[in-house]
């Protein structure tokens, strides 16, 4: 309909008015009726310069909605794509209207709502209580309505279920401005716990669930925090000591160093022999050597008493 030519759209959008002024429903049996007029009206909307006419055109696209809600079946499906026409046109957007077309979407379509409404619906939710519009309680309730939506169509449905996964993405990333505010503990142990089970060789990954949980009021004695914070504890060291070892493997001089306050005096002068090789400052080898002539003169002091700690 966009390519045809003003006289072509004028045509066929004529013909189509006159026979809907003469019988809105039609027969009764097309529901096309009203679709074909909403597609005329679409293209009638972006070409309109006046904002007047433009704002008259756009509420007859939503009455021909409601109209074949009322002559036809669909009526979750209709109302979901009336919502979203809403949203994206100027003279509702982000209003109360557009607002509670998207709650009676949602009402009536609950699981098989389409996914392009979870997207919109979530950028108004964040707009709505940022603007005090909602309380936090109903932001939580529609937000957790769009989630279980979203995880239903994902695991049954074949078709479409990535494409509910993308939008849960999506509206998740809008909602995530407002999300610390809106929800508590419960929420966030139900979103991030998978999370942590799932990469449990991730420091970074644990972390970031304990400390996120323990902002939101998660008590630290819980069983299940216990558990995270015992795993973050347990994998740090694990990393600690695996990464001085390579320090130590790799770095002569520490090696020696640390070998030195252990108590390791033979192997601590070996590797003080191994880093005079390669070190090259001047004061750094004064050092070496130092520290070599001190366990040197320890040992000779110690000679007579106890067993030698080398």
């Amino acid at each position: 309909l966009e390519q045809l030519s003003a006289e072509e759209f004028n045509l066929a959008y004529n013909n189509w008015k006159k026979a809907y002024d003469i019988a809105p429903a039609a027969d009764g049996q097309r529901p096309s009726h009203y679709s074909d007029g909403r597609n005329l009206l679409k293209v009638k909307y972006k070409r309109a310069k006046d904002e007047a006419e433009k704002k008259e055109i756009a509420a007859k696209i939503l009455e021909l909605y409601d109209q074949q809600a009322q002559c036809y079946e669909n009526e979750a499906f209709l109302m979901g794509r009336k919502a979203f026409d809403m949203f994206y046109m100027p003279e509702y957007g982000y209003r109360e209207e557009t607002y509670e077309a998207f709650k009676k979407a949602l009402e009536v379509g609950e699981k098989d709502s389409e996914y392009i409404l979870l997207e919109p619906m979530a950028q108004i939710l964040v707009y709505f209580y940022k603007s005090k519009k909602i309380d936090q309680a109903e932001t939580q309730k529609a937000y957790t309505q769009l989630e279980e939506i979203a995880d239903y169509n994902i695991g049954n449905n074949d078709r479409f279920g990535q494409y509910y996964e993308s939008s849960k993405a999506r509206m998740a990333s809008h909602f995530k401005e407002i999300e610390d505010e809106v929800f508590d503990c419960a929420y966030f142990k139900k979103k991030l716990v998978p999370e942590y089970e799932a990469n449990k060789d991730s420091l970074e990954i644990i972390k970031y669930v304990y400390v996120k949980l323990r902002q939101q009021g998660c008590d630290s004695t819980e069983t299940k925090m216990v558990e995270i914070r015992t795993a973050y504890e347990t994998l740090a060291a694990k990393i600690n000591i695996e990464r001085e070892k390579m320090r130590r493997d790799s770095n002569a001089c520490y090696d020696a160093s640390q070998l030195q306050q252990e108590g390791e005096y033979s192997r601590a002068l070996a590797r003080y022999e191994e880093c005079l090789e390669t070190a090259t400052d001047a004061e750094a080898r004064a050092q070496v050597y130092y520290s070599i002539a001190s366990i040197k003169l320890y040992r000779q002091n110690n000679a007579g008493g106890a067993v030698s700690a080398a």
